[in-house]
């Protein structure tokens, strides 16, 4: 099963490009909004689960990178990784921006092994967040690791892009607005439990 999904599919019309004829910035970023969109309700993101549990998304930042020019009549495709990753955020109660750790576990393990530290953090003031990443755990909507397993599509899932999912983690917290962004620290370790 393919680790991305499409997002977006449209076609650039003389009125999406500039007077060069290039595609305008405010529709390159009106794309990635559909396609974001599109995305969080794949994901289970709807519009009705959002209502129903009072929550949303907001606009923080947008960073293009442009790969190549798109004039009219070119197709754009956006896809998006599908992967939904599960976690638990745990808050100390406190007034004061408070330090976190973000907690990823070992390979073909789980983020429970981390619970006791989380609740012992918490009780010292500092935040965590226990991660499963993509194919452990309970993150396993596009495939589950499998000790020993050689497709190498399968391990680039597991590995090639987990990076990608730690930043994301990382940034997360720090932009929390109950965490200080300058004291975050990352564990990764072989817990067995």
């Amino acid at each position: 099963m393919s680790r991305y999904i499409e997002t977006f599919r449209g076609v650039v019309y003389p009125w999406h490009c500039d007077h060069q004829g290039h595609m305008n910035t405010m529709h390159y970023v009106g794309m990635f909004d559909q396609a974001f969109w599109h995305h969080m309700s794949a994901l289970g993101f709807t519009r009705d689960y959002m209502a129903r549990s009072h929550s949303g998304f907001v606009d923080v930042r947008d960073t293009i990178e442009y790969k190549a020019e798109q004039g009219v009549g070119s197709l754009v495709v956006i896809e998006s990784r599908g992967w939904q990753l599960f976690g638990d955020l745990r808050l100390p109660v406190s007034e004061e921006l408070r330090p976190a750790v973000l907690m990823l576990n070992k390979a073909a393990g789980d983020r429970t092994v981390y619970r006791e530290l989380a609740h012992q953090l918490a009780v010292r003031g500092i935040a965590s967040l226990r991660l499963d990443l993509p194919r452990h755990s309970e993150s396993t909507n596009l495939g589950r690791f499998i000790p020993g397993e050689t497709d190498s599509l399968a391990r680039e899932a597991m590995i090639g892009e987990s990076d990608v999912d730690v930043m994301a983690a990382h940034q997360y917290l720090e932009t929390h607005p109950r965490l200080d962004s300058n004291r975050i620290g990352i564990i990764k370790s072989e817990v067995h439990p």
